[in-house]
């Protein structure tokens, strides 16, 4: 670690001799305000490091209740995008987003405000349209090489002999590419029509 040594005040005089570590500049209300990091032994594969599983699924564990959006388009402001939100979606707990770029990560409190906000599609922001996806650890790459769009789709008069999950892949299949229907169709308890989402 590298050391402070024989640092000089503005006004010239000297300050006490010696090595410092860079810890110690930090006052004891500073470092409870941090989050404290340990040394991890690096393993190479060349001039590669190789992150170890333990870290990837800790990652995965942080992130994996949350929702990620883009737009497809353009940007838009963060307090427009957020307003929006706050007005469309009428959640019934609290909501965190956070941005990263162009990306934005919705964290709920209610799993039940998640699960509606997912199975609802695409939205529009002003004249921007927001994709909404489950979190995972490509969505950069999902990002950057953005195809296809996931909409839901409502398909009217099916047979019931068709409502079952090969059924409604089948489908959906014809459309695009079939994703997941919505909770109510698993319950059963609507069949006058059945809302897939098709990608």
């Amino acid at each position: 670690m590298a050391d402070v040594v024989n640092v000089a005040s503005t006004s010239g005089v000297e300050k006490d001799k010696g090595s410092k570590m860079w810890a110690s500049l930090f006052a004891a209300g500073d470092a409870e305000k941090s989050w404290p990091l340990e040394w991890i032994e690096p393993e190479m594969e060349g001039d590669v490091t190789v992150v170890p599983r333990m870290i990837l699924d800790k990652g995965v564990d942080l992130w994996k209740n949350h929702l990620v959006g883009y737009f497809i388009d353009k940007m838009m402001p963060f307090f427009l995008v957020k307003r929006t939100f706050e007005k469309e979606w009428k959640l019934k707990g609290g909501l965190q987003i956070t941005t990263d770029g162009n990306l934005y990560y919705f964290k709920f409190v209610d799993p039940e405000d998640r699960r509606r906000i997912l199975e609802g599609g695409p939205i529009f922001v002003a004249s921007g349209i927001m994709v909404i996806r489950q979190w995972s650890d490509d969505v950069f790459d999902e990002k950057n090489q953005i195809t296809t769009v996931p909409i839901w789709v409502k398909c009217f008069d099916i047979p019931t002999q068709m409502w079952t999950k090969e059924g409604l892949s089948l489908i959906g299949s014809r459309i695009g590419t079939p994703k997941c229907c919505d909770a109510m169709i698993m319950k059963m308890e609507r069949l006058d029509f059945a809302r897939i989402c098709v990608e």
